[in-house]
């Protein structure tokens, strides 16, 4: 760098090419650098080398000709610094992002392997799952040698010892990998030989600590304020995730990212805590601790409440109420009004959020008392907002001054702060018992379905407005409807009987990809594209036979609960053999695919509690059949008519306990993937000493 100065400073001072030499060094390192980065990010930095060289080949050229001192030659001495600048701030950010991003979860990949190897034998699909883990392990091999020669070659700060560690770690990696692979197959083949089983131990352990030490020296040659930034900027993009997912109803999604939060978290943890051993500086170690130890309580609240969102994944309200939890945890920490003004900048569109959200909730509870509670917590939430910002106002004021009354104005924040969240934890509490609050008889079915399928029509014509409007934008009141119908179309289909909840499931599934496309064009600019509007034409005939689908289910469900209505009333009833035929293969269909899940699951609770659920759909349908003969014979007949009330009751309870066993079981398997994959791995739970 000095003789760069020197050379760019004093060009008309000969200094034997070394300048130039130098300038070669920092374009050869960045060519090396882009060779690992994706497109994006390997064009920027090609494009800078090449400018940067053909600038220093001009200067050099003019230097030669005694021209260094003119002003065009001060000119292009000026722009090359300032490309070189630039350059070197690109290689930086690259190799950093690589550097988190690449190490992020350095033990996955070894784990999964050794699962793989150790799947009994004669278990289904043995082979292929242990070839898949052996790929990702190649893949993850790579990815990671490549990371730490990149960092050799541009993040090791001249550090020639390091950068040596670093090729050597590669090389290592490279090295152990195929051999650790072989080793793994060998065991499988071999289950029963100690030699192979030792043999691979032994690899494993050393690809591990190799792994681990080349993590480590990466992390050590990259500067922990960047390292920290491009860190933060990871975790915003998995929470942007975990949100992605609740939205979409993903639990293992919004694990998988939360998992790697809680990683790169500890990470940040390990890298502030080298910090402060290498400082000597009391003030600022006495900061970066107070840091590590905020970052240490946060990581299990976090992986706390990831469980709570996920094993009731379908309450986006609850989730959001959670966010806004979160936010009120680290009000007694902002001692600072620009702290203070990005901490309402963060609330307040979720606070927002919330209350929009509970408020629509609470419009479709019918359990009275839930619904006051709903609208009281919200009222207090209200009130207490603004209250507890100015308390936090007055709190920075009285630091800023004398500090005179800091504990005073600290204890009443907090106060207000806790107030406000013991409201929110309330609305969480009550979120979750009512999904929907009616009772589960069939009468009670039928008036959700109803409701269900008015709030479709009425959202009919908006969602229809804005298909028709190619300049209508993403997240408008048009796009909401259409999402809204869709998603109470997905909510029918889960009270209706078996073969119109997968006509209304396929419909709306088409809705919702073909309406992603559309957003996309729409965004780009590219809404009056003949593409855009063929899209938006197919989704107003999609949404037709939705809406078509919606209420023949109503109609499906409610059919001989009309008509015994109408025997009631002294009217003979019809003959019922085509609608009860149709029931009767339908449940034959629901009962084969009820066994198939049965035996396909190692749910022991559910193959325990699934038989009688089966049973009962089977029963009611033989009342459903006898019904149907016997009114054929009697229009009129009493005990006819009540084998008919008890068949369909039967038919609907026996389908809602199926779809109930089925969904606890999927919520065992989430409660049982977050333990395998947030709660067991030691290096998230756990924060490093």
């Amino acid at each position: 760098s000095r003789q760069l100065d020197r050379w760019l400073n004093n060009p008309t001072v000969d200094d034997r090419g070394l300048g130039k030499r130098a300038i070669d060094l920092i374009v050869a390192e960045g060519k090396q650098v882009a060779e690992g980065l994706p497109g994006h990010q390997r064009a920027e930095i090609l494009a800078l080398c090449d400018e940067v060289e053909a600038l220093s080949d001009q200067f050099a050229k003019l230097c030669a000709a005694g021209l260094g001192d003119t002003p065009e030659a001060q000119e292009i001495a000026r722009r090359l610094n300032a490309k070189l600048h630039e350059l070197k701030k690109q290689i930086q950010t690259a190799v950093v992002g690589r550097v988190v991003e690449d190490f992020m979860d350095v033990a996955t990949p070894l784990k999964q392997f050794m699962e793989a190897v150790n799947v009994p034998e004669g278990t289904p699909g043995r082979d292929q799952n242990f070839a898949q883990k052996a790929a990702a392990l190649q893949a993850f091999s790579d990815r990671a040698a490549k990371t730490s020669r990149m960092v050799a070659a541009g993040g090791s700060g001249g550090n020639k010892k390091l950068a040596e560690i670093l090729l050597s770690s590669a090389a290592q990696i490279d090295s152990l990998t195929p051999q650790l692979i072989s080793a793994g197959r060998i065991r499988m083949n071999y289950p029963g030989s100690k030699a192979a089983e030792e043999h691979l131990n032994n690899l494993k352990q050393q690809y591990a600590d190799t792994i681990a030490r080349m993590r480590a020296h990466c992390d050590q040659a990259t500067d922990p304020a960047d390292f920290i930034k491009a860190s933060e900027e990871q975790m915003q993009k998995h929470t942007f995730l975990c949100e992605e997912a609740i939205r979409q109803r993903q639990p293992q999604k919004m694990v998988d990212n939360t998992t790697g939060i809680a990683r790169l978290a500890n990470r940040v943890l390990a890298v502030v805590n080298q910090e402060a051993d290498n400082s000597e500086d009391p003030e600022y170690i006495g900061k970066l601790n107070a840091c590590a130890a905020e970052i240490q309580n946060r990581v299990p609240q976090m992986v706390q409440d990831a469980k709570a969102v996920a094993t009731n994944i379908s309450d986006p309200q609850a989730a959001e109420c959670k966010r806004v939890l979160d936010y009120l945890a680290v009000s007694e920490v902002i001692d600072t009004m620009e702290d203070l003004v990005q901490f309402l900048k963060d609330l307040s569109p979720c606070l927002s959020k919330v209350t929009r959200e509970v408020s629509a909730r609470e419009k479709e509870l019918t359990h009275q008392v839930h619904s006051e509670i709903l609208v009281r917590c919200m009222e207090q939430v209200k009130i207490l907002a603004p209250i507890l910002i100015c308390s936090m106002k007055v709190y920075i004021h009285i630091v800023e001054q004398d500090g005179k009354g800091a504990g005073e104005a600290a204890e009443n924040r907090n106060y207000l702060a806790a107030r406000m969240s013991d409201e929110i934890q309330e609305i969480i509490r009550v979120l979750q018992l009512t999904t929907y609050d009616e009772d589960q008889s069939e009468l009670d079915n039928l008036t959700v379905l109803k409701k269900l399928s008015n709030a479709i029509r009425n959202k009919m014509e908006t969602a229809m407005d804005w298909l028709a409007n190619p300049y209508a934008l993403k997240g408008g009141v048009g796009e909401k409807a259409l999402r809204q119908i869709v998603e109470n179309a997905l909510k029918i289909a889960d009270r209706c009987l078996p073969q119109h909840a997968s006509a209304i499931r396929k419909v709306a599934s088409d809705v919702t990809s073909m309406t992603n496309a559309l957003c996309e064009l729409r965004q780009d600019g590219k809404g009056t594209t003949p593409q855009a509007e063929n899209l938006a034409r197919e989704i107003r005939g999609r949404l037709t036979d939705l809406n078509r689908a919606v209420q023949d289910a109503v109609i499906g469900v409610s059919r001989l609960v009309i008509l015994h209505e109408e025997a009631e009333d002294g009217n003979a009833m019809p003959d019922l053999s085509r609608p009860v035929q149709a029931v009767s293969i339908a449940v034959t269909n629901l009962v084969k695919v009820g066994r198939e899940t049965i035996n396909n699951s190692d749910d022991d609770i559910l193959k325990q509690d699934m038989p009688h659920s089966l049973a009962r759909v089977e029963d009611a349908s033989q009342l459903l059949e006898q019904a149907s003969a016997m009114l054929r014979a009697d229009p009129y007949s009493g005990p006819a008519r009540k084998k008919l009330i008890e068949g369909s009751r039967g038919i609907l309870q026996g389908t809602s306990a199926l779809l109930l066993c089925f969904d606890e079981s999927e919520v065992r398997k989430i409660i049982r993937s977050i333990f395998r994959g947030v709660f067991l791995p030691i290096e998230i739970i756990e924060i490093p000493d």
